[in-house]
């Protein structure tokens, strides 16, 4: 298992994490916050884990989904 990338925002995790799993890539969110009951201990950020073989491919996921420009309408729009 390998760390793809470390955030320090639960949000922005999730959504990398779901990107990963849209991908057909297992992850795993590492966190370390007494499940929830103590978010300061999150002091060392929110790990994505992968399998060792997909750390090239999900690495591409996130920096794929880096390259969508802010202002790019939402699809439906």
């Amino acid at each position: 298992m390998a760390v793809v990338r470390t955030f320090i925002n639960d949000a922005e995790a999730e959504i990398a994490a779901s990107a990963i799993e849209a991908a057909g890539i297992e992850v795993t969110i590492h966190r370390d916050a007494a499940g929830g009951m103590q978010p300061s201990l999150d002091m060392y950020g929110i790990q994505l884990i992968v399998p060792d073989a997909d750390l090239e491919a999900a690495t591409e996921v996130l920096n794929t989904i880096a390259e969508i420009p802010a202002d790019e309408p939402a699809l439906g729009e």
